[in-house]
């Protein structure tokens, strides 16, 4: 289930990310691991974790993806692999150490939107972004955040919720 969708500005500040290259059947122990990872870098340093972890989606081809039917979805759980960023929002700027990349993510316009409910109806919730972007004329880049406000691990999959933030593509003069 997807609520309201806004549009807003936020900045996700310095951040510490994992870069992976996964298929969707890893992504829950790989997650995990990353997340464990950052969390241990972060403490170890002497800052704290700032909100919720997330999920940077990247290079993806929202047309394409959207007119997929159950059979072309189905093909590319099996064998498409995601492109992404595993991290946490630091409350201090840290240096980059090996695969833990750092970087500040500056502010920009997002279409938002919370969706509740399992993971694997997300994609429901894309299709209105996609579909409110495509009515209200706004081209949006080839990536998306998901910010995860509780876990499998606590909450039933009807109650997990995840708030789905694609950037707008912005016309600077």
């Amino acid at each position: 289930m997807a609520l309201e969708i806004t549009i807003v500005e936020q900045e996700l500040g310095s951040v510490i990310e994992i870069e992976k290259h996964i298929h969707v059947w890893k992504m829950p122990s790989v997650i995990g691991e990353s997340y464990g990872k950052i969390q241990h870098y972060l403490e170890a340093n002497g800052a704290e974790i700032v909100e919720m972890p997330y999920v940077r989606y990247l290079d993806v081809e929202w047309g394409p993806q959207m007119k997929k039917g159950f059979w072309a979805n189905l093909i590319s759980l099996l064998f498409q692999k995601w492109h992404m960023k595993i991290g946490m929002r630091s409350s201090k700027h840290l240096p980059s150490d090996g695969d833990l990349q750092s970087d500040t993510l500056q502010k920009r316009r997002y279409i938002k939107l919370l969706h509740v409910g399992p993971y694997q109806k997300v994609s429901q919730s894309y299709k209105r972004i996609y579909q409110y972007a495509q009515d209200s004329g706004l081209e949006i880049a080839n990536e998306s955040c998901e910010i995860y406000l509780n876990s499998p691990k606590e909450a039933k999959p009807s109650a997990l919720k995840t708030i789905i933030m694609v950037p707008i593509v912005e016309d600077f003069v």
